[in-house]
């Protein structure tokens, strides 16, 4: 485990998000690592898949230890009420996400489930 330099953590004050950091001291120099959530508008996301409907969302991820960003082609088909088949091929995974009422992913099969709420 590295040695924590400092943590930071701003609270958006225009609309809701926050955006945090932690940096890192190792041996061979700098380590910073982050995250940042948050919506631009007051209006909510395009409309809901209808069943059986889907859509291409690609995304992009930080490879390393290269560091150079890489395409994360994503396709999402909502094949129930509160399921969606989530297919990434490059990466080679594929699963039946389960969302809550208010659309939140709260299993991502074989990776994550979510454990708390805000």
């Amino acid at each position: 485990m590295l040695p924590l330099t400092a943590m930071f953590f701003w609270r958006k004050v225009d609309h809701p998000g926050h955006d945090s950091c932690r940096l890192f001291k190792p041996s061979n120099g700098w380590r910073l690592s982050g995250a940042a959530a948050g919506h631009e508008s007051d209006c909510p996301a395009p409309p809901v898949l209808k069943v059986g409907q889907y859509a291409e969302a690609p995304a992009a991820y930080l490879q390393f230890p290269e560091r150079r960003l890489v395409l994360l082609p994503q396709i999402y088909r909502r094949i129930g009420r509160a399921k969606y088949q989530y297919d990434a091929p490059t990466v080679g995974y594929s699963g039946t996400l389960t969302v809550s009422p208010s659309g939140a992913v709260t299993q991502y099969p074989r990776l994550s489930e979510r454990v708390a709420s805000g």
